[in-house]
């Protein structure tokens, strides 16, 4: 899997986002529904 995946909340904001290039992942973000950056998916679910 090579590229870009983004994942948003119900509210539109956006949830998470990361790259991948070869099937590793390179980079990720993720927000919460506030739209405020956390360090984790579990913590953006909130």
């Amino acid at each position: 899997m090579d590229g870009t995946l983004t994942l948003w909340h119900k509210n539109g904001k956006k949830m998470a986002q990361g790259t991948a290039k070869g099937g590793k992942s390179i980079s990720r973000q993720f927000w919460n529904s506030k739209g405020e950056e956390v360090d984790s998916m579990e913590k953006a679910k909130q």
